[in-house]
């Protein structure tokens, strides 16, 4: 069982001072950029995750315009491109 979330949250301020979480946020940028998705599995970038409470890992991904997939078991989170932000975005 997997959930979802592509909703539309602001991030809390401390997530700023996770240290690291701006590094993996241009991993995942970088690699959404050209594949549809992105399997975080490497256990540093897990414990970063894993720092944040779910509500803020939804929210990081939602303010990146990204959608959130934690896989039962907690080995490994997805992310992927929101499609409901790029349709928002084509239109402007």
């Amino acid at each position: 069982m997997a959930e979802e979330n592509c909703g539309r949250k602001s991030a809390d301020p401390f997530m700023e001072k996770i240290d690291g979480l701006g590094g993996l946020a241009r991993k995942i940028a970088d690699r959404l950029a050209t594949k549809p998705e992105i399997f975080i599995i490497h256990p540093a970038e897990l414990r970063i995750l894993r720092s944040m409470s779910d509500a803020d890992v939804r929210a990081f991904a939602a303010e990146n315009g990204w959608c959130v997939v934690r896989r039962l078991g907690g080995r490994q989170i997805e992310f992927y491109n929101d499609a409901s932000t790029r349709a928002d975005s084509t239109k402007a």
